[in-house]
Formats: structure tokens, sequence, C-alpha cells
């Protein structure tokens, strides 16, 4: 199937577009705001059974460049005000760009004892490259050092040694 690109003038693009750059499938909501669309996720059955509704975030897709930012569980209109009026003053959105990622985690595994693992970690953006040593608690998954890439990598690598039962050897992941 083509990718679609921007700019996304229907719900049925915008719609499209999010199961392409989504991992799981998912069924929003689609509003449109100001230059943009507002995307509640639709509860599951089961979320809708549990406690899991409180706490949902939402998405924005912004209509011309295809920026997805994520926000916290606000209400459409807060959402939609917090939007606009960024856009209008210049400053930051009060949300978090998910998409397209703004930094790549490459990881690998270069020491393991009985309690610790250790990993080589090299993190790229557009204005930034770091590599550090990343050293995790088997039992606690506690870190060091501490930062918004440590834990990053500590999540992939807590999820892909759920998936497969083992630490990883490599592997890389975006945010």
């Amino acid at each position: 199937m083509p990718r679609i690109r921007p700019p996304y003038r229907t719900r049925g693009q915008v719609a499209q577009y999010l199961a392409q750059i989504r991992p799981s499938p998912r069924e929003y909501w689609i509003h449109e705001i100001d230059n943009a669309w507002v995307c509640h996720p639709i509860p599951t059955d089961q979320e809708r059974n549990s406690s899991r509704l409180v706490g949902m975030t939402s998405l924005v897709v912004d209509a011309e460049t295809g920026i997805v930012l994520q926000y916290p569980s606000w209400s459409r209109e807060m959402i939609a005000e917090d939007y606009t009026t960024a856009r209008q003053t210049g400053r930051r959105p009060k949300a978090r760009q998910i998409y397209p990622p703004k930094t790549r985690v490459t990881l690998r595994l270069t020491n393991e004892t009985a309690d610790q693992i250790q990993y080589q970690i090299s993190a790229t953006s557009d204005t930034n490259r770091e590599n550090f040593h990343l050293l995790i608690d088997k039992t606690t998954l506690d870190y060091q050092p501490p930062g918004t890439t440590s834990a990053v990598a500590v999540s992939w690598i807590d999820w892909s040694r759920t998936q497969t039962g083992t630490w990883p050897q490599i592997g890389a992941t975006e945010y």
C-alpha cells in the first residue's frame, strides 16, 4: 500500500496515516481543529471494563506536516486551545512529539554478571549525539546513569526481554 503523505484534509486520510505509523491497531475518534486533527483513542471493550480509561492520551496530527504530538488525557477543547495558541504565538505545544521520532537509540550488550547487565548506548538526533555505558540491576531494573535516553533504553530492553525471555544482545528504538 502506498504511504499517504501530507496534507491531510479528511478524517479518512488521518486514520490511514495513523494506521501506517502506529505499531498497534487502534481506532480513533478524529476531530478537525484549526490546521490539525485531534485523535482520541476509541476504548476497547477490555479498556471500558477496566480502569484504563483514565489517563488515555490523545494525538494531534498537523494537517500540513504530518507531525504527530501526544497530549495528556485532556479534553478535545483543551487540546485544541493549547495547540492553536501555540501555533499562533510560536511557543511549543504542551505535548510531546512522537512522530517522526526525534532521537534514535542503538544498544549493544557489553558485559553481564549474575546481578547486573551493561550496554553501550548510542543516541543520535538532528542536533546531538551521545555515547555512554548503561548499567542495569537485573532484579530491580534500576539503572545508571539517569536520564531520558537511559529510561527509554531500559524500557525497550525490558520489553524485548519479556518478548524473547533473554536480555537482548543488540537493538534499537526511537523517541
